[in-house]
Formats: C-alpha cells, structure tokens, sequence
C-alpha cells in the first residue's frame, strides 16, 4: 500500500511480518527483555497498518513467560481506515484473528488517545491519532522501548528532527532502548546529541544498516553523551512538577477501594484486570446505591462549540464506556444499555447556537452527532417535539447496577458491605486502614472513590455535595420510548423495563440527604411538561424513584490521581505566586499509595471507567493514556496549586 501523503510504501510486501519481527522486537532484544517483569511499555512512532502491533501481540501470546501486562503506543498523525485495515491484514492469515479483534475495536480517524484493550485488559493498545511533535511534547510516555517506524526521513523528515529526538530521550530512562529500520546520518547523529548510545546492525533483506540505541545511566558515566540543556518552553510535561507522576518501587499486589460506587467499581475491576487483588469497603448495604443508585441513566459525551480539553476528555471517555460495554457484553455478561440514541431538545437559543456551531465542526468523529429538525425529531420520536434537536446515534440510556454486577464478577474482587473506613495509618510505607468491624487491613495501596466522604481522608480537594432525585412514570401506551432525551433535565426508558420512563434529576446544592421527596418530583415533571407536553400527557404513577448525592468540583472536572504530601507541597512550592516559571522546583511528592477517585458530579457514567483506567495506570507506575492537559485537570493537588499561586 502506498501513502500518497509522503510518496513512500507502507510496508514490505515480501516479508513484512518478517521484516517487523527483525527490526523491532530483535532490534529491543525482545521478547527476553520483557520476560518476567510485570509490566513492559512500548511506543511506536508511526502505527501504519498496525503490522508491528500485531507481531509484537502475537510474539506475547507466543511467549509463556511474558510480563504480565503490555502497553503499547503508537502515534500516528495520518490513521488509515478500518476498511483499509481489513484490507491490508488480509495479506497475512496468521494474524486474522488479531486482526479482527484490533478492527472491531478500531476508532475512527478522530484525533486524540484511543484505548483499547486485549487479552481481558492485560494488553492495551493507545492509538494517539496526532502529529509526533505534538505527542511527545503532551504525552508522559515512558516506554521500555522505542520503534522509530515514520516513512523514511527524506520524505517525513518531521518524525526525525533534533526535537524529536531530544523528546524522545526526555521521555526515555536509563536502559530504555530504541529501534529503527533506517541509518541515516542524521538520526545517527540526533540521537546521539540526544543522549543515545548508538549502534548499528545489519539490516532487513537489501536494507545494509539499521539503527539500536540505548539511554545510559547517567549517574554511572555522567561523561557518558549527556542530554544537552534544552528549551523545552513547549513541553507539558516537564514544565509542571507539581503534577509529576508517581514513582512506585514496586506494583501493588493489594489495593483498597473505598466505595461501592461506579468509580470504585470501575477502579476495582480495572485493577483486577491487570492482575491486582482488590477488597472494595463499602459502608452501605448494597452496591451502587447512593449517587450510582439511578434505575437508568444517560450514558453520551459532553459537546462544546469549540474544542477543548473537556470535551476531548468527555469524547475519549464516551468511547471507551462503550468498548468496555461491548467486550462485556461479548464475554457473556448481560448490561441493560439501550444504545437507542439521544435527542438534546435546543430548547433555548444559547442550545440552539450551540448545536449550529457543533453541526459546522470538522474535528469531530464522523457520524457523532447531527441537527435535526422538529419534524424529523417528531417522527424519530413517535411523540410531538417543537424544536430543533441534537441527534447523537451512539448514545443511550443505563442501567449502572447492571453494569456494577457486571464488573464485581471478576474473581479477583472482594466486597465487604456494611462496613465504613474509620482511620487510615502507615505502616513501613504502605496504608493500613482501620474498619467499622474493628479488623485492620494492610493493603499496598489505596483508592478512596467514595464520593464527598473522601474529603474526612484530604484536605486538598474539596467537593460539594450535591443532591439529585431521579423519578419514574409508566407509559400509558403499549409503546415505548426510542430515544433518551435531554432537555432542562432528562428522560430515558429503563434499560430492561421500557415502558417505564426515568425522568429529573433535581439538583439541590450542599443538601446531603437521599430521601425521597414528592416536591421534586412535581418540580422534574413541571420542566419534562413544558418541554415534551404530548409525552407528559401520556405518563401515569409517576412517583419519586432514587435520590442521591454528588460529589461536584468548583471546576467540573473530577479528581483522579494521587494524593499530594501537603506538607511537602506548602514548603517547595511556597513561592509560586511570585511567578518563578523558571525556578528549577522538585518533582511532587504523594501520600504513600493514596490516590483518589472522584467528583464525577452528574457524568459519572460515561467518565467512570475511563478515569479508572487513567488512575490504575499511574498506581502501576505505567504511563497514563491522556494528554498533559488533561491529567493535569484531573489531578488532586491542583486546588492546592492554585491556592499557592494566589500566596494562601
């Protein structure tokens, strides 16, 4: 196949699978160097047709004594087309079924951070659909190794700058290795100003050299191609020491999840996935009662008129609740999602301006989301709509105790109910945790996910409770709903039972209460009949279904990462509000495997599970999926670093 972008063939037609397996994984003396660790991280600059991902997975498969997890990146600022894929992956059966799986899952060409899982989590593969500047300026990725995989240098010399290079080692640590298909005298020598040591080897078929290098220890030869002094002005990622990640000596082999929620649901099963024993504490009776209690909910992204790293973090979140639904449901689980799609009424002009701006983008994934009008909204709906809608396929209405269920299957999760954490302690560097049942727990880690109540355990990250009470109402027609439906608040048919319809939800701030109350219950049916008056006159016993609390953040982001050594912070970073944006200040410093999840507010379910696996990343000590903006936004220490930069 043959990229009339850079003038140049895709892949060796002969023996490309061959070609991969020499270049790149001999190249990084794998599979050995992986054996028996627990985790190894790859990044490939160039994914192409995906031929290096599919060999490097099948040599995993192949190998008995492999890490335990995988992850892999892979930059890629032109993607192909999953029929394209298809395609080309026909050319080699060996990986068809591989092949399948990776194109079943495959996004479409929308640019951002695509997760997607294999082998039941324990491989990931992180399509990151931007240009390779971009990526290593935004991205922490910290592989064990690199494949250097761009179109030659003479026709993508953008890949191969001095840069890149000099990103590339940034992003790289002692033993971190590289491969290259190319010698080129350039990158020889950009790579090794960058701080590589550089060697050839024999090349592939008529190709006479190739590149390996090595990042070397510093602290053993410091005289040893030092990385020069750089201005990385552009480099997210090294400019914000306050959101550094978290350095662990080892993986955790226990972890403590506090809340029985969708966050500490999502957070347990993902751990568990990626082999790690989880006990959830939860201090009610049942699982998913408070907040995640809904009989139904709406599960669709947040849309903006003009891009921005909310609604790219909302889309990448969206997308990966649904591949998360669909290899749950492949795997034998039933979830009550009724993926009907959603109608958003513009049933105010700032909507309606909105929807038009949202319509004229072309930086969202094809087939999102389009405007249609009363009429063909009346006719999608079976019901009469006097404005103009927002259409959005993909999304739909769900059941989160079906998908809670779901994930507490896994056999590596341990639920204790009725049972509250009282006190968090540390013994030699890891959280013991005092229980309402008088029993201690010694875990390696820890995960409050419980909502506002993980402020009793911080003082950094303040939340504000929120109630929101949710109502129910039977259809009086034998028909049901199609379509979930957000106007001033929302209605969605309950997944499993569609002739009744969940409608609210109330939203009452500071008020902690989960009673049930009729008041808002006739408030939620007010705003539900002056928008959607024909199906409001078809409702009957409508009654008050569930209310809970939200955790909300001043913000609106939520807040996913480790919990900041407020002592450590107040003293090195005292002096931010002076603006010392030069200062050389230290990398932050973490409460001992403590780490947060939460603040979701009224979006829990599309973002739960992709704000889990971000999390469980950085307690791996692996690299997280999402850009630098983005983990910044959600990290738990930014309340304190904003009150430092104001001098309080």
């Amino acid at each position: 196949m043959y990229s009339l972008q850079y003038d140049d063939i895709y892949y060796n037609t002969d023996n490309g699978p061959i070609e991969s397996e020499y270049v790149f994984l001999t190249g990084n003396d794998l599979p050995g160097r992986w054996q028996e660790k627990p985790h190894f991280g790859i990044t490939e600059t160039g994914f192409g047709t995906g031929l290096n991902f599919l060999v490097t997975l099948k040599a995993w498969l192949d190998d008995s004594a492999r890490c335990e997890t995988l992850d892999y990146y892979a930059i890629e600022a032109y993607p192909l087309r999953a029929t394209q894929l298809a395609e080309i992956h026909a050319h080699w059966p060996q990986f068809k079924t591989l092949s399948a799986e990776l194109i079943e899952q495959y996004p479409d060409q929308a640019s951002g951070c695509h997760s997607l899982s294999f082998e039941r989590g324990r491989v990931q593969l992180h399509l990151i659909f931007e240009d390779i500047t971009s990526s290593l300026r935004r991205y922490q990725l910290d592989p064990d190794c690199w494949y250097l995989d761009g179109f030659a240098p003479a026709r993508n010399p953008s890949m191969w700058t001095k840069e890149a290079m000099r990103n590339i080692a940034l992003q790289s640590r002692p033993g971190t290795s590289l491969a290259t298909f190319t010698a080129a005298g350039d990158v020889r020598r950009g790579l090794i100003s960058a701080g590589f040591e550089v060697h050839k080897r024999a090349g592939f078929g008529r190709k006479r050299e190739m590149l390996c290098a090595l990042k070397p220890d510093a602290r053993a030869n410091p005289e040893s191609n030092p990385v020069p002094d750089l201005d990385n002005s552009q480099n997210l990622i090294q400019h914000a020491p306050w959101f550094a990640a978290s350095r662990i000596s080892k993986p955790p082999e226990r972890v403590a999840v506090i809340g029985a929620g969708i966050a500490g649901v999502q957070t347990a099963w993902h751990l568990a996935q990626r082999g790690v024993k989880v006990v959830i504490i939860e201090q009610g009776d049942t699982i998913a009662s408070a907040a995640s209690g809904n009989r139904a909910g709406i599960l669709a992204p947040k849309l903006t008129a003009t891009a921005g790293a909310e609604e790219a973090f909302y889309l990448a979140a969206f997308a990966y609740q649904l591949r998360q639904i669909q290899a749950l449901n492949k795997q034998g689980h039933s979830i009550n999602f009724l993926q009907n799609g959603l109608l958003q009424l513009a049933s105010n002009p700032h909507n309606l301006q909105r929807f038009e701006y949202l319509s004229r983008r072309e930086d969202l994934p094809a087939g999102l989301c389009k405007i249609i009008n009363a009429k063909q909204a009346s006719e999608l709906l079976g019901e009469k709509v006097e404005c103009t809608c927002l259409l959005i396929e993909q999304a739909g209405g769900l059941s989160p105790a079906s998908l809670c269920h779901a994930l507490l299957k896994h056999p590596k999760i341990e639920l204790r109910l009725s049972t509250a954490l009282n006190e968090i302690s540390y013994r030699n560097g890891n959280p013991q945790l005092k229980l309402s049942s008088g029993d201690l727990l010694n875990v390696d880690a820890l995960v409050l996910a419980n909502g506002c109540r993980a402020t009793q355990f911080s003082d950094c990250t303040p939340m504000t409770p929120v109630r929101g009470q949710t109502s129910s109402a039977l259809l009086r027609t034998d028909k049901s709903m199609g379509y979930a439906l957000r106007h001033a608040g929302y209605v969605v048919s309950e997944p499993g039972n569609e002739q009744r319809l969940i409608f609210g939800a109330s939203y009452v701030r500071g008020d902690t209460s989960d009673e049930l109350r009729e008041l808002e219950t006739r408030q939620g049916f007010d705003i539900l009949r002056v928008n959607l008056p024909e199906l409001a006159s078809q409702l009957t016993e409508i009654k008050p279904s569930h209310a809970g609390v939200r955790a909300t953040t001043t913000d609106r982001w939520p807040i996913v990462g480790p919990l900041a050594d407020t002592d450590f912070y107040r003293r090195e970073y005292a002096d931010l509000h002076q603006g010392k944006h030069y200062k050389p200040y230290p990398a932050a410093r973490y409460q001992a495997g403590t780490y947060m999840l939460s603040g979701l507010g009224s979006r829990g379910l599309t973002s739960a599970a992709y704000c889990a696996n971000l999390l469980v990343h950085s307690i791996l000590g692996c690299a997280p999926p999402a850009p630098a903006p983005v983990l910044h936004a959600l990290h738990p220490a930014r309340f304190l670093i904003r009150k430092l930069g104001k001098g309080r």
